[in-house]
C-alpha cells in the first residue's frame, strides 16, 4: 500500500512517467510481487514500469500479472553464456534453458528482456565468449549490458581472487569497463578483443542500425575462436 502510495504522488505531481526499480532481484519473494501487481491494477494506476531479476524467479503467472500492471521491461542477470561456467564456478544455479524460457515467457506478454552480462571470469575461455554469443542471439533481447567483473571491497569474490592472486592491484577500475580480475586462460588482450567481437553480434541483434548481418558477426567470432585452437 506504500509503494502505491508513492507511485500516485509521483505519478500526479508530474515527477516522472516511467519507474525503473533498482533492486537486482525484485521478484525473490514472488508473492509479494504479484500482491504490488494487484495492487496497481485494483487502484487503476497506468504506469510503466521496468525492474531487475533473475531467471529463475519470473513463473509465467507471475511475468502475465506484471505485464497487466504495466511492467515493459526486465534486466537478467545471466553473468556468462557458458552454461558450464555459470552453473559449476559462479553457482548461480540457472541453467540456458531457464533462460531461455523466461526470455520467452516476456516477449509472449510484451515485456522487453535485456540480459546482463560479463566477460573475463577465471578459467573462461574463448570458446565461452562463443557460447555467450549464441545464448545471446537465442534470447533475442532488446539489449546487452556487457562489461568485465569488478571484485568490490568486502564481497567473497574478492577474497577469492586475491587468495588466488588473480586480482590485478595496482589499478582498480569499478566501472566494469576494464578487466580487473586475471585468468589462466585468457589475457587481458584477449578479453579486450573478445568482448569487440561478442559487442558486434550484440550490435546485430538488437541495434537498428545493422553494421553486418548476425551470421556474419557469428562467424568473425568463431574464427577468432578457432585460432585458439591451432
Amino acid at each position: 500500500e506504500s509503494l502505491v502510495s508513492e507511485f500516485k504522488h509521483i505519478l500526479n505531481n508530474g515527477i516522472a512517467q516511467k519507474i525503473f526499480f533498482r533492486d537486482p532481484v525484485f521478484t525473490l519473494d514472488v508473492k509479494r510481487t504479484e500482491d504490488l501487481c494487484k495492487e496497481i491494477l485494483r487502484e487503476n494506476i497506468r504506469f510503466k514500469w521496468w525492474c531487475e531479476t533473475r531467471a529463475d524467479l519470473l513463473p509465467e503467472s507471475t511475468v502475465k500479472l506484471m505485464a497487466e500492471a504495466g511492467c515493459v521491461g526486465i534486466n537478467i542477470g545471466v553473468e556468462t553464456g557458458d552454461e558450464e561456467l555459470r552453473l559449476n564456478r559462479l553457482k548461480s544455479n540457472v541453467d540456458n534453458q531457464c533462460i531461455q524460457q523466461t526470455c520467452s515467457y516476456l516477449h509472449d506478454c510484451g515485456i522487453d528482456a535485456s540480459l546482463l552480462m560479463m566477460i573475463g571470469w577465471p578459467g573462461e575461455t574463448r570458446l565461452s565468449l562463443f557460447k555467450t554469443a549464441e545464448l545471446i542471439i537465442s534470447c533475442h533481447p532488446r539489449s546487452v549490458g556487457l562489461v568485465f567483473p569488478t571484485a568490490y571491497f568486502g564481497t567473497s569474490f574478492r577474497e577469492d581472487m586475491e587468495a588466488q592472486g588473480l586480482l590485478l592491484i595496482d589499478e582498480f577500475p569499478t566501472d566494469g569497463f576494464h578487466p580487473q580480475i586475471k585468468s589462466p586462460t585468457m589475457t587481458f588482450a584477449e578479453m579486450r578483443e573478445g568482448k569487440f567481437l561478442v559487442e558486434s553480434v550484440i550490435n546485430t541483434v538488437c541495434s537498428d542500425e545493422k553494421y553486418f548481418n548476425t551470421t556474419q558477426a557469428l562467424d568473425n567470432l568463431k574464427s577468432w575462436v578457432n585460432q585458439d585452437n591451432k
